[in-house]
């Protein structure tokens, strides 16, 4: 693990702070931006559990995006 666990958990708590924003995506690409290849499955493990936790609902569609793009995006690296 190239970043530290407490990174991830923060990267992963901005990308919920964000899901709900217009360009999502765009923002999530910032946030990732400096994270290893390898790191991105945690950082997308942790920003699920964090995102069906927030106002105990399920994600928004949004939150669905940023996931898929997490984990879509890794392979592209």
């Amino acid at each position: 693990m190239a970043t530290s666990a407490l990174e991830v958990g923060r990267r992963a708590d901005a990308l919920v702070q964000i899901m709900r924003s217009e360009e999502p995506l765009g923002e999530a690409r910032r946030i990732m931006d400096g994270v290893a290849a390898e790191d991105w499955p945690d950082v997308a493990q942790a920003f699920s559990a964090r995102a069906w936790e927030d106002d105990g609902e399920p994600a928004p569609d949004r939150g669905v995006r940023i996931q898929d793009w997490l984990l879509g995006a890794r392979d592209r690296l």
